[in-house]
């Protein structure tokens, strides 16, 4: 086996051993049960094969053997010397992160034997311990948001990015495992862990628990933080106050109203550097964008990275956007239009009938 060190272990969820060669197609050698995989395994390793090889996904034996729930398998590759922190390619993140909802038993155990962990992680594993190890650890675990800050990649989409250039960030898996943009203390929360809510928001700042309750919607929570801190939200950061842009770009009503309740800046930009009122209407949300145009936010103004106006951020959303057969695509467009959005002839047919009689009823002078 003179190619031993080019192999890549790889389990499949039925206890399969895959050997991915590169440059040569995928093979498979099928192994009923798990201990057998762990017996090839064991011999390909006495062969020679490196233990962190990458697949051509960018994965390591590791990695797939955590994924795939072997337990036995990740502790002989530990045994064995592999990485217990190697970062996948795609969201340069650890196995540890990847499964600490799917597959918590195996987190803990990469935890164990020494894995490195984070706030999100001791929250995801319901660790009151390791939560508070965290907040003794990192003075910003409280501020980490996921998709934000150390949470993004640092490649470019066309080359992986190395352990240096990594540096101290994290990946941005977590987006998918928990959600996008959100905190450890709204994780707690929305997994329904009232006791490691309470443990963090104890040690929480008053601008933390006031991101944390917009960030849930919750109305009281919020409006009792900002009624004994009335500057609260005057001091935010730019940053802080772009969770008023991400919650609408999460279509979330209840929480933008609140904010705009609240004094946040109606114009802060989130994803893709739009404003709130570009998502409401791009979601097709009627109660947002009546909300936000009470706010007189520019319209027929190019957003700044697609140069698209609210009408055409709209009007595309009626046909591609994730909510273009449940939201209310006509009455959303004859909003924009009422409040001083010029329609384009060149815009017709858009592909839907209902916007389209909107549109021609604005061209024609009778949109009302």
């Amino acid at each position: 086996m003179s190619a031993a060190a080019d192999l890549v272990l790889s389990p499949d969820a039925t206890g399969v051993l895959f050997l991915d060669l590169p440059e040569e197609q995928y093979h498979a050698d099928p192994c009923p049960t798990p201990s057998l995989s762990n017996s090839v395994a064991k011999v390909l390793l006495e062969h020679g094969a490196s233990v962190d090889v990458q697949s051509s996904e960018g994965s390591t034996p590791l990695q797939q053997a955590a994924a795939s729930g072997h337990t036995e398998m990740v502790k002989l590759l530990l045994d064995r010397g592999a990485d217990i922190d190697a970062r996948c390619v795609d969201h340069e993140s650890t196995a540890a992160q990847y499964l600490v909802r799917d597959a918590p038993d195996v987190t803990r155990l990469l935890v164990a034997r020494g894995a490195w962990y984070d706030i999100f992680i001791a929250v995801g594993l319901r660790d009151m311990e390791l939560v508070d190890r965290c907040l003794r650890e990192d003075p910003e675990a409280l501020d980490h948001r996921t998709w934000h800050g150390k949470y993004r990649v640092t490649h470019d989409n066309q080359r992986a990015s190395d352990r240096e250039q990594i540096g101290d960030h994290r990946g941005d898996i977590y987006r998918w495992v928990f959600d996008h943009h959100v905190t450890a203390l709204e994780v707690a929360s929305r997994l329904g862990y009232a006791d490691i809510a309470e443990q963090m928001l104890a040690r929480a700042s008053p601008t933390q628990r006031l991101l944390a309750a917009c960030g849930r919607g919750d109305r009281a929570g919020a409006m009792e933080v900002a009624a004994t801190h009335p500057d609260v939200v005057a001091q935010l950061t730019d940053e802080q106050m772009s969770l008023i842009a991400h919650r609408a770009h999460a279509n979330d009503t209840a929480a933008v109203k609140l904010m705009l309740d609240l004094g946040f800046d109606p114009l802060a930009r989130g994803v893709e550097r739009w404003e709130p009122l570009r998502w409401a209407v791009f979601h097709g949300n009627v109660a947002m964008t009546e909300a936000l145009l009470r706010h007189s936010p520019p319209l027929n103004v190019p957003d700044p990275t697609y140069q698209g106006t609210p009408l055409g951020q709209c009007l595309y959303g009626a046909l591609h956007g994730w909510n273009r057969d449940s939201g209310d695509f006509a009455t959303t467009a004859k909003l924009l239009l009422n409040a001083g959005e010029v329609p384009d002839p060149t815009d017709l047919p858009t592909g839907r009938d209902d916007v389209d009689d909107v549109l021609r009823d604005a061209l024609t002078g009778s949109a009302s």
